[in-house]
């Protein structure tokens, strides 16, 4: 996870301990939602960056994974730890889940919004929250890193804006293939960002390992063989992006770590690389879509017409999206969003925004039957 400082000595490469942080898309939606909830929860993947985002907000932290006095004291009298600037960021506030009833106490006793920001790595048992937040609280999703997020991308070609009807207008970019797999592998860890690109890619096989060999057996108890854990999660990642139910890693650097698929590896496999460049692109538009309330789905029905990702609305408008990491199959895939569209009853559902086809590399352009292309690095919020 990034750790906040002024920057490192003029001259010197950054370390990880000296990361500055750099902006997440989802920073304005916490500040939105501190204006008008007395609590925001930060769920997300471990080090996807949520104690470091958090931090750019909070007037006052206790991070109680490291703090053993800070922990004794919540679990003898918790306004020990409560009281402070706010908002107040208590970190991994699972470790004492007591707090979650005290923390719901205290926003009901000052009704004021902005109180409290809380984080965690691990999702507590039901009976933990059972007590209900609503009105008290909102919770907010967070990822890894999108190619904007992390420098890859330049962001020309906005989501939104394609939403709004604007052109997709971008020069070439500056992403190959190669930079792609490597982003791939990568993945969008903020932690690992000031690391060479090895490193971090060992440091994602790492955070895989220790997934299965410890963070499983935490939360549930000891009971999972790491072996089979590991062996599922293979299987799992030869599948992902494939027809039936779509499923994807939080971060394709997961999937690729679990096949043991390096940079040159998957350069030779470009089957496999087509995957989880398709797994980077739905994570993308999962984190672009979010501040203005869109979800990302996927469509394929009975006739076997498939869509990578469609981008729906809360007022029901859309946009189609196929996903192909080369250029020989642009028109195969433009024909297809237009068979798609020519299905869909506008009637029944809610405005076709736009249909997009997302390649790897090259220029953002509109095509003249309308089927927009952009490539992933020049794809932003």
């Amino acid at each position: 996870m990034s750790v906040l400082s002024d920057g490192p000595p003029s001259g010197s490469r950054p370390t990880p301990r000296q990361q500055v942080y750099r902006p997440r898309v989802v920073d304005q939606e916490l500040h939105d939602r501190l204006r008008s909830r007395g609590t925001v929860v930060i769920e997300g993947a471990k080090a996807c960056g949520k104690t470091a985002t958090a931090m750019q907000r909070a007037a006052s932290v206790v991070r109680l994974d490291v703090d053993a006095g800070a922990r004794r004291a919540a679990e003898i009298d918790a306004a020990l730890v409560l009281n402070g600037s706010t908002p107040r960021l208590l970190g991994e506030w699972q470790t004492v889940p007591t707090l979650w009833n005290h923390v719901r106490r205290a926003v009901d006793d000052r009704a004021l919004p902005g109180q409290f920001i809380l984080t965690g790595s691990a999702t507590p048992a039901d009976d933990i929250t059972r007590h209900t937040g609503a009105g008290r609280l909102s919770r907010l999703r967070m990822r890894t890193m999108s190619c904007f997020e992390t420098g890859h991308a330049t962001g020309m070609v906005s989501l939104q804006a394609l939403f709004g009807g604007e052109p997709a207008r971008s020069p070439e970019t500056a992403l190959t293939v190669p930079d792609i797999a490597m982003r791939v592998a990568v993945g969008g860890w903020p932690g690992h960002l000031a690391l060479p690109d090895r490193d971090a890619v060992r440091a994602a096989n790492d955070y895989l390992q220790e997934l299965h060999r410890s963070e499983i057996q935490r939360l549930d108890e000891g009971r999972r063989d790491p072996l089979r854990v590991a062996a599922l999660l293979r299987a799992v990642a030869r599948h992902v992006a494939e027809p039936a139910p779509k499923r994807h890693f939080v971060d394709p650097s997961l999937a690729a770590a679990a096949l043991g698929a390096t940079p040159p590896r998957l350069l030779r496999d470009v089957g496999t690389l087509g995957l989880l460049f398709e797994s980077l692109v739905v994570r993308d538009l999962r984190v672009y879509a979010q501040p203005f309330e869109a979800t990302v789905l996927h469509y394929r029905d009975n006739t076997r017409l498939e869509v990578d990702a469609i981008v729906e609305t809360s007022d029901g408008a859309w946009a189609a999206f196929e996903i192909k990491l080369g250029h020989a199959r642009l028109d195969e895939a433009a024909a297809n969003l237009l068979k798609f569209a020519d299905r869909v009853d506008d009637r029944r559902t809610g405005q076709r925004a736009r249909l997009v086809v997302i390649t790897g590399t090259g220029y953002a352009y509109d095509r003249p039957d309308g089927v927009a292309v952009v490539p992933i690095g020049a794809l932003g919020p």
